[in-house]
């Protein structure tokens, strides 16, 4: 969103008169005798004084957000929307819309400079808003206002940052120290919704959310494993994320890394979103998955069951199982469970783990809902956490580079919580994540030990259920192909 989508400035009346104050400042300066060694007169000083005043008056927040732009328009009245202008006592009024004035000009009339910084690591808003000159308390009303609408401290890294700066054109006659007063500034916590602040007639800082309009629209991709799953649901249209959502769908009951083989097949029937011009701008939820190994088919379908929103398979069956089959993504199964000769101490000993190696930092995750009871670090297994699932299941992760944020023990998880990230701490020979299953304080091998299967479907909600997925089945009949749905919308771009 560029500054034409929101631009919090001062109105068009003010820039005038903040030119006309400063001629008529100039004119006071040479007619008083205002030269080095000069004493000002007093009626020059309060001619001063007056005129810096209403300089530095700032426009209604109604009038900033005029200049939204033709793909937002919130309920701002026309009179406000088109400011007329009133030069002098002198000349009629006349109105003048803002895509007239560029930057060029707003620096000229007015002082007003647009900046735009990129969030660094380590960044904060109100360090944004120092290092742009902003004073201390500007910076610190601004934040407050914004506060009501959203909590600075999740901006991101990369994210932008729009800050619009005014600077009296009075204080440079005058020889005054240059600090730039914040008119107001903007940023995208998300690709639909920008949120501003800018400062009404009183001085005050004002937030306002905008959201943008979206198109909702279903698409499917499909199609036959040749190389790898990202590679070919890639081709079919399939973005990113979605293609990471599906692999974790599956992640409960199939080895993705490992069982998936070329010849398998896969369907998936998802949400995504385009602005009006036909930009796609985001992907929503996944409504279907399915996936086929080894001849057998596996259905998933988006269901609202009286405990939330979860997958079933087609009998009812809730796809998430009491611990997830594989806690880290993207990893390659470098050891399994059972004897094995030990990489550093040489000789053969039972492997009571499943070791799972990755790239360092490579986010490892809670295999099941449960409370830490363990989590410290030691010379042979490194940086390690042990989670209690129940009286009967614990799982174990050593050789963690670090915890994630928060991690203690006797704090409680959620499956799927980030708890660490791959490391080599301890005895290890590169970057790998240890994983165990601990049944009745006994480890077992995580491969292949049957845990407890999630919720099943019953009365009235499973047929609830049995409708809804016949519903799904003939949407994805219809559903025309991710790559064809941009083909299209490409083509209305282009018009």
């Amino acid at each position: 969103m560029d500054e034409t989508d929101f631009d919090p400035r001062v109105s068009p009346r003010r820039r005038w008169r903040e030119a006309l104050a400063a001629t008529a400042s100039c004119l006071v300066v040479l007619a008083g005798g205002y030269a080095v060694g000069a004493v000002q007169s007093p009626d020059a000083a309060s001619a001063g004084k007056t005129a810096e005043a209403e300089i530095d008056q700032q426009a209604q927040p109604a009038r900033m957000f005029a200049a939204l732009g033709s793909n937002i328009r919130p309920a701002i009245p026309a009179t406000l929307a088109r400011p007329a202008l009133t030069a002098s006592p002198e000349t009629p009024a006349r109105s003048l819309d803002y895509a007239e004035m560029s930057d060029q000009t707003l620096d000229r009339v007015a002082g007003l400079n647009v900046e735009r910084f990129a969030v660094k690591p380590g960044d904060t808003l109100g360090r944004l808003l120092t290092g742009a000159g902003v004073t201390t308390d500007q910076s610190a009303a601004a934040i407050s206002a914004l506060k009501e609408i959203w909590n600075p401290r999740e901006l991101r890294v990369g994210q932008e940052v729009t800050l619009y700066l005014h600077t009296s054109a009075l204080r440079k006659v005058a020889n005054r120290p240059d600090t730039p007063n914040l008119v107001g500034l903007t940023l995208k916590p998300e690709v639909d919704r920008t949120v501003a602040v800018a400062i009404d007639d009183e001085g005050a800082y004002t937030a306002r959310e905008v959201m943008l309009e979206l198109q909702r629209e279903i698409v499917r991709a499909s199609g036959e494993i040749d190389s790898a799953l990202y590679i070919d649901a890639a081709e079919a249209g399939a973005t990113d994320r979605i293609i990471a959502n599906f692999a974790n769908l599956f992640s409960y009951s199939v080895d993705i890394q490992r069982e998936i083989q070329p010849g398998d097949d896969f369907e998936i029937m998802y949400e995504q979103f385009r602005t009006p011009s036909g930009e796609l701008v985001k992907t929503g939820e996944i409504l279907y998955a399915a996936l086929e190994t080894r001849g057998a088919m596996k259905a998933l379908y988006r269901f609202e069951a009286s405990e939330g929103v979860d997958y079933f398979d087609h009998d009812g069956v809730s796809i998430r199982r009491f611990l997830m089959k594989t806690p880290v993504n993207g990893a390659r199964l470098s050891s399994r469970f059972g004897p094995r000769r030990h990489p550093i101490q040489g000789y053969t000993k039972i492997h009571k783990g499943t070791d799972f190696a990755a790239p360092r930092g490579t986010p490892i995750y809670a295999a099941g809902d449960g409370t830490i009871v363990k989590q410290y670090r030691s010379s042979s297994y490194g940086n390690y956490i042990r989670i209690k699932h129940n009286g009967t299941w614990q799982t174990a992760y050593a050789h963690m580079n670090g915890f994630a944020s928060g991690m203690r023990e006797g704090r409680k998880v959620r499956q799927g919580e980030i708890i660490g990230y791959v490391g080599s701490t301890g005895n290890s020979t590169g970057p790998h994540l240890h994983y165990e299953v601990l049944q009745n304080g006994n480890q077992v091998d995580s491969m292949s030990v049957k845990v407890p299967t999630g919720k099943e479907l019953e009365g009235d909600e499973l047929k609830r259920f049995t409708a809804a997925m016949g519903g799904i089945e003939t949407q994805y009949a219809e559903a025309p192909s991710a790559v064809e749905a941009q083909n299209v919308a490409t083509a209305s771009l282009e018009q």
